[in-house]
């Protein structure tokens, strides 16, 4: 049991993420994406189904561009900021309503060939010195560095 708030925020998010990367087996090969500030896989669209299922493994929901609409306003918000969801597009999403919110966003590149997942966080309530604190623990369990 979190024995503070910091606890607390940290458990939201790394369960899950210990949840996809121990799914994955292996099976994906992280890296950190600076632009997003998300931990970044691709793989081919051959292995789709089993790679969404290992994101079940640690995510509540999944959106795209016809259900987002009914998504609580944080995750429409991320679905905008980055660039909405087109044909094909997922936003997947755990803790939703609370703080930190965990992210992960499914792009099938248009070569047909190949889908990125990048997954990300979201924590309103944490100053930026706390995001980056925050930011290298989870990449870390990715086994990547911001």
């Amino acid at each position: 049991m979190p024995s503070s708030p910091a606890d607390a925020r940290l458990t939201v998010l790394q369960q899950p993420c210990e949840a996809i990367v121990a799914a994955a087996g292996g099976a994906l090969t992280w890296s950190f994406d600076d632009r997003f500030r998300a931990c970044a896989a691709t793989f081919p669209v051959a292995e789709m189904r089993a790679v969404r299922a290992m994101l079940q493994a640690g995510f509540t929901s999944c959106w795209d561009g016809e259900s987002i609409g009914g998504a609580p306003p944080r995750t429409r918000e991320l679905s905008a900021k980055i660039g909405g969801l087109r044909s094909g597009q997922l936003l997947f999403g755990a803790n939703e309503l609370g703080d930190p919110i965990l992210f992960g966003a499914w792009w099938p590149w248009g070569n047909g060939t190949t889908i990125s997942i990048r997954i990300l966080f979201s924590a309103r309530t944490l100053d930026e010195p706390q995001k980056d604190a925050l930011l290298t623990d989870f990449a870390g369990w990715f086994g990547v560095r911001p």
